[in-house]
């Protein structure tokens, strides 16, 4: 439990917004974020608080509770789900907070229900424009569209291929990714439906993370078989095809940084692969500081704050 105020003496001139956040405990960057965001706005005009009105002469502070729901990895993600709506929805009955900072994308879609029961604005921190298209007037969110983070890689690959006068009906495109959560999953069809539109040789791997694809009790997000065996599909091993007009895959995967994103590499490199295109929705992430050897050659989508 987070539970921060300004340390500033409070007068009529100084009201207290009050904002409600639950996480997941595998998403520190969401709870930094939050907290960053209400030490600065406290902080300002030497610890007033940010200045509103027409004379900037009130001011206003926040009060940021934060918990951490569970930890979905120790008690499955069925379970934490139940967990995260009860936690929540006793902090909406209990604070009456004017905002909820929305979760991470992977349990981000439970909170909406919650913001239309409780009538509370929730700022959600994703970017699909799926997420905000269900007419809930309690959902709200300033993120760039994810579904465009991949297009630029694909763009690039296009003008190339056009400048080397190759065909593109020829230049495998292969991507990998998670059909849960909307983020992975709009943000890597995206790129599918725009590669098989402009023409190029494309194929989905879809997988669900949760399920269990060879039946051996280990979940598809944590078997490292099975996910050898789909970066496999994308790039076996063996040399490229000799002929001149031979094109090297563009690689695309839309997976969690640890096991997923860990084995799909290792078992590419095992197998010699050389691609055209690299894009991971890890490459922006803190995998990155771990992989300071390949990030170089990888390319992601994100969205910074210039002051960061």
């Amino acid at each position: 439990l987070y539970d921060v105020r300004s340390d500033a003496e409070m007068t009529d001139n100084t009201p207290e917004v009050t904002i409600v956040h639950l996480t997941p405990y595998s998403c520190p960057d969401h709870r930094d974020g939050a907290v960053t965001a209400v030490e600065k706005l406290n902080g300002d005009n030497k610890g007033k608080g940010y200045a509103i009105g027409f004379n900037k002469d009130h001011y206003l502070r926040f009060r940021l509770v934060s918990v951490i729901g569970g930890n979905p990895n120790s008690i499955g993600t069925s379970l934490y789900s139940d967990q995260h709506v009860a936690v929540l929805d006793s902090m909406l009955e209990t604070l009456k907070p004017q905002y909820i900072m929305g979760t991470c994308t992977s349990v981000s879609s439970l909170e909406k229900a919650l913001a239309l029961k409780h009538k509370t604005v929730l700022m959600a921190q994703v970017g699909p424009p799926g997420f905000y298209k269900d007419n809930n007037p309690y959902v709200f969110g300033i993120h760039v569209n994810s579904d465009t983070y991949p297009l630029p890689a694909l763009q690039s690959l296009r003008f190339h291929i056009n400048g080397e006068r190759k065909s593109i009906a020829k230049q495998p495109v292969r991507v990998i990714y998670r059909t849960k959560s909307e983020f992975f999953y709009s943000t890597c069809r995206s790129v599918i439906d725009k590669a098989i539109l402009d023409g190029f040789d494309t194929t989905a791997i879809e997988y669900d993370p949760e399920g269990d694809e060879d039946d051996n009790g280990v979940l598809n997000k944590d078997d490292v078989a099975f996910l050898e065996g789909m970066a496999d599909q994308a790039c076996p091993s063996g040399p490229v095809d000799g002929s001149e007009d031979a094109q090297h895959p563009a690689l695309f995967a839309c997976v969690t940084a640890g096991v997923e994103a860990g084995t799909i590499l290792a078992r590419w490199r095992a197998n010699g692969c050389r691609p055209g295109v690299t894009w991971f929705t890890t490459a922006t992430w803190g995998w990155a500081e771990s992989n300071k050897d390949t990030i170089p050659f990888f390319q992601g989508g994100g969205q910074w704050h210039k002051n960061f």
